[in-house]
């Protein structure tokens, strides 16, 4: 099994929250499960709630699963099911909920985890969730943990998270686009000055060769220049197993 991989972030207000939990949709797919943990009013449900909302495409309604134990989704790229466990007692109760066994090709995200700690699953995103009452009422710190396979999502998710930060987009509003392949994923980046598309690309399935070098992740900034005739800029950043990300600025021909 593989080590997990951990990193801190604080997060000023429930929109840097919400922007962490739109960068983590760019990276998972069906069949992952993230935990959310923290005290009561540590804001699990609203970064929850947060996910669903970006991955609905609009301000589609999500209540707390308090009550019902787990709400399901049915959303554009994949199934959500949005499970609260504070009020399970035996893991074996899981069943009873249709989280054990979890479904299968949908996305699990899970409150209040450490009620049924034993039963979560070895390959998973963990994320918990602090007060920062000396930077505000709303500030919260965000400890990130890949466990097993998910430990290269984390890594990945930090490094997003430094490249946008590197470009300047980092308190960018973040809109989902639809995906052009299984191994690209894409959003729109909105500020005051305009809009730049985000493109990450994983790479070739294992065994295949793709555009980049194996075991390479690549992040795209692409901005269309708005007069005509003119080149599209992209800034990218490549990040190797062993080096860290860097930015290249880069053009390629308007499509």
């Amino acid at each position: 099994m593989s080590v997990p991989t951990t990193f801190s972030l604080a997060l000023s207000n429930e929109t840097a929250t919400a922007h962490l939990m739109a960068d983590l949709a760019l990276l998972i797919g069906p069949g992952d499960v993230i935990t959310l943990s923290g005290d009561l009013g540590a804001g699990k449900t609203s970064a929850a709630r947060a996910m669903i909302q970006y991955l609905a495409d609009d301000a589609i309604e999500v209540p707390s699963p308090t009550f019902t134990l787990a709400q399901a989704y049915d959303l554009p790229p994949f199934p959500l099911l949005h499970a609260d466990l504070y009020r399970i007692n035996d893991p074996a109760e899981l069943e009873e909920i249709g989280l054990s066994p979890l479904p299968e090709g949908t996305v699990v995200l899970i409150e209040w985890p450490e009620r049924a700690a034993g039963a979560l699953p070895q390959d998973r995103i963990d994320i918990a969730l602090s007060h920062r009452p000396a930077l505000g009422s709303t500030a919260r710190a965000a400890e990130i943990t890949g466990y097993g396979k998910a430990a290269a999502q984390v890594a990945r998710l930090k490094a997003l998270r430094e490249f946008l930060d590197a470009a300047g987009y980092i308190e960018a509003k973040r809109l989902r686009m639809p995906g052009d392949a299984s191994i690209r994923s894409y959003a729109r980046l909105i500020r005051d000055d305009g809009v730049v598309i985000l493109m990450n690309f994983r790479g070739a399935p294992t065994g295949k060769r793709s555009m980049t070098e194996s075991h390479t992740a690549r992040r795209c900034i692409w901005r269309r220049m708005s007069s005509p005739g003119s080149r599209s800029t992209t800034a990218c950043a490549r990040a190797a197993s062993r080096r860290p990300p860097s930015i290249t600025p880069t053009s390629m021909p308007d499509s």
